[in-house]
C-alpha cells in the first residue's frame, strides 16, 4: 500500500470517529433536554385536591416544609413529599 492509500484510511478512520463523537454529543443533549425537569414545585395550599407521582388521589390537610399530609377518601392519612406531587385536580 503506498503513502496515498494509508492516508485515505487514516482519513476516514478519523473521520468516523469524529462523526461519532458528535452524535453521542447531541443524544447526551437531547437526553438531558427530555428530562429536565422544572425546579420550582406546584403551588399548593390546604385544602386543594392534588395527585401524586404514583397516581393517589387526596385532600391537603396539613403543609410541613417539604412535606405535606393529605387526607386520602377513606379518611386515612399519608405523608408525602412535596415534589411527589403531580398536579392539582380541579
Amino acid at each position: 500500500m503506498t503513502k496515498k492509500d494509508w492516508l485515505i484510511i487514516l482519513v476516514m478512520y478519523f473521520s468516523f470517529w469524529i462523526y461519532l463523537a458528535i452524535d453521542k454529543y447531541e443524544a447526551k443533549k437531547r437526553f438531558e433536554a427530555s428530562i429536565k425537569i422544572d425546579e420550582k414545585p406546584i403551588d399548593v395550599s390546604c385544602g386543594d385536591n392534588i395527585i401524586t407521582v404514583a397516581g393517589i388521589y387526596g385532600e391537603i390537610s396539613e403543609i410541613q416544609g417539604e412535606t405535606v399530609i393529605i387526607k386520602l377518601e377513606d379518611e386515612s392519612t399519608m405523608k408525602i413529599s412535596r415534589n411527589s406531587i403531580l398536579n392539582k385536580v380541579i
